[in-house]
């Protein structure tokens, strides 16, 4: 039984990036929890950006886009905050 029947070249490098993601926020909880919790921010932000790519390229209603467009501005709200919080928790600590 071969894993290439089920898992094609996109789910592939989605797994890959999201083991990357975990071995990342796990290196950084290590250092500081504070910056942990900041790659977690960051991490949840490029998969609601990343979700709303892909909705809005597989449909075409305009309810959908509009609802792609929504996810994908808290995901750069999410990326924005948590980078912000990031970059204040490693100047006070």
């Amino acid at each position: 039984m071969s894993l290439t029947r089920y898992m094609g070249p996109g789910l592939a490098f989605v797994l890959l990036i999201g083991v990357a993601m975990v071995v990342v926020t796990l290196q950084l909880f290590a250092v500081d929890p504070m910056l942990g919790l900041a790659a977690i921010m960051v991490f949840a932000g490029s998969a609601f950006v990343y979700g709303a790519i892909e909705l809005a390229d597989r449909t075409v209603s305009h309810e959908a886009l509009s609802v792609a467009l929504r996810v994908r501005a808290i995901g750069l709200v999410l990326i924005g905050l948590g980078t912000l919080f990031g970059a204040l928790m490693y100047l006070v600590f």
